[in-house]
């Protein structure tokens, strides 16, 4: 008998997803990073509450929060806070609480920051003479 398109498990298997918090609780968390600063609350932090309560793998986080923080930065931030992308894993554990309790969060989490790292990597000072 033929196999049937789909009829493997490695196509059936679902990507871990976690919900995000409610609305409150992420902005709690999200002042707790980078501090409460108006500009931050009002044009960095509106676009992650938008997807409050959402289902969301680690790569779903990632975009979400390079979008969110792209978009900020193009906005032409004020100087004190311009340095939102460095707080960029402190984020992610704002969107990710549960982590200390619940292993599959705890890996979403720690692949989010990982996928972070791939796609934003730390730039190393230069130490040419």
């Amino acid at each position: 008998m033929e196999p049937k398109f789909g009829a493997m498990d490695v196509f059936k298997k679902p990507y871990d997803s976690m919900k995000l918090p409610d609305r409150g609780e992420m902005l709690e968390r999200l002042m707790k990073v980078r501090g409460d600063s108006a500009d931050l609350r009002e044009r960095l932090y509106v676009p992650l509450l938008e997807k409050e309560k959402r289902q969301m793998a680690a790569d779903g986080i990632v975009t979400t929060l390079a979008t969110a923080l792209g978009e900020y930065e193009n906005a032409d931030p004020p100087p004190e806070v311009r340095d939102a992308a460095k707080y960029a894993e402190g984020f992610i554990e704002a969107l990710t609480p549960g982590a200390k309790k619940d292993l599959t969060v705890a890996a979403i989490r720690e692949a989010a920051k990982q996928r972070w790292r791939e796609l934003h990597p730390v730039a190393l000072p230069d130490i040419s003479p």
